[in-house]
């Protein structure tokens, strides 16, 4: 007995009951489960008609993600959405209103506040830079971060 295969609209929108997804990840994912394009861009088609999938709404959730819930940098923001398969024209007009430096300040604050009375400022300093430096900040955001954060490390105050 032969196994009926799926609805391309069925997955989909299986999928998209899960978490949100891009045009391109979507059609990435239902290519790997066997769809044609001859059955893929009619069902992308309906959703995007009926608004289930909206790259402009999915690229605003991940800004606001990642710069509310988990603050990252723009170089971190702008290489998860390429990963994503979003395209810079579909997110740069999103993305340049973000002010990295609140962003920054806003990490090291969730990460690093409230400050150790007894712990070593140079470590502390060393311990924040490697933080947002992995989480995608600008070197000049960071120095300015770390002035402005911590006080009595006399190698660096300035």
């Amino acid at each position: 007995m032969e196994k009926s295969k799926q609805n391309p609209m069925d997955f989909a929108m299986k999928m998209l009951a899960i978490r949100d997804y891009g045009e391109a990840e979507l059609k990435s994912r239902m290519e790997s489960k066997g769809f044609g394009p001859a059955e893929i861009v009619p069902a992308i088609n309906i959703l995007k008609k009926k608004g289930f999938l909206d790259d402009t709404v999915y690229i605003g959730k991940i800004i606001e993600k990642y710069t509310l819930k988990a603050p990252s940098g723009r170089a971190f923001i702008m290489d998860y959405l390429e990963r994503k398969g979003l395209k810079k024209e579909q997110y740069e007009g999103l993305l340049n209103p973000v002010n990295e430096l609140s962003v920054a300040r806003l990490a090291f604050k969730m990460k690093f506040k409230p400050l150790k009375k007894n712990e070593n400022p140079s470590k502390i300093r060393q311990k924040a830079a490697n933080y947002l430096q992995t989480k995608g900040f600008d070197y000049d955001i960071i120095v300015e971060i770390l002035n402005e954060e911590i006080k009595g490390d006399a190698d660096y105050e300035q």
